[in-house]
């Protein structure tokens, strides 16, 4: 089983629970409510702009201050708009996590010649602030209820093993993994300390150790 089909057996049972419709234009889930084919475009916006909405919250007040409140005010939405979608703040950072997840997906997806390492390496984005204010708001909800991040547990699962699958030095695949997420997280904290032209250097150099390393 592939990393992407862990990521959308746990969509499925997400979605199943009306927490996040926005990502079923992405995958066919058969869900009572939120099929690709019985789902509004209208519900799918409203989705996708509470999610923005409360990106913007935790740019603007910080992650403590994210409450379905909090994102009603700033979706110009009634608080009742919002819990029809997300009954909860759990539920809000639950679709958070699987539209981060979604988005990383996808771009993995956009390197599928390549090997999934090298696909996964291509998979960060510096220039997303959207993903990095949503990873900042499940690292600190994630401190008091960590069973949030079990569905990110499980993608990352499945990619190890399907980097390690297709690796000659299985081990060195993983320093190079543990490398790509230890650079996503320092840049979500703002702690790179070199600059970008720097940071490109060392994705390049990566890229090309990938790339030896899986031909």
């Amino acid at each position: 089983m592939a990393a992407a089909d862990v990521l959308t057996g746990v969509i499925a049972k997400v979605s199943a629970r009306r927490l996040h419709p926005i990502l079923t234009t992405h995958y066919t889930i058969p869900s009572s409510r939120y099929s690709y084919l019985q789902m509004s475009t209208r519900s799918n916006n409203q989705a996708s702009n509470i999610l923005l909405a409360a990106t913007e919250v935790i740019a603007q007040r910080g992650a403590g201050k994210l409450t379905i409140e909090s994102v009603a005010r700033q979706a110009g939405m009634s608080k009742g708009g919002v819990l029809y979608h997300f009954p909860t703040k759990d539920a809000l950072l639950e679709g958070m996590l699987s539209a981060l997840l979604s988005k990383i997906d996808d771009r993995r997806k956009h390197g599928s010649d390549k090997s999934v390492l090298s696909a996964m390496l291509g998979s960060l984005d510096f220039s997303d602030q959207s993903e990095r204010n949503m990873s900042l708001a499940l690292l600190a909800a994630s401190a008091e209820r960590p069973e949030l991040l079990k569905p990110a547990k499980a993608y990352f699962q499945q990619a190890t093993r399907d980097v390690a699958r297709e690796s000659k030095d299985p081990d060195l695949a993983k320093i190079l993994m543990l490398a790509l997420e230890g650079l996503r997280f320092m840049h979500m904290l703002d702690l790179v300390p070199w600059s970008s032209n720097q940071t490109k250097s060392l994705m390049k150099r990566m890229q090309q150790i990938a790339a030896e390393e899986s031909s």
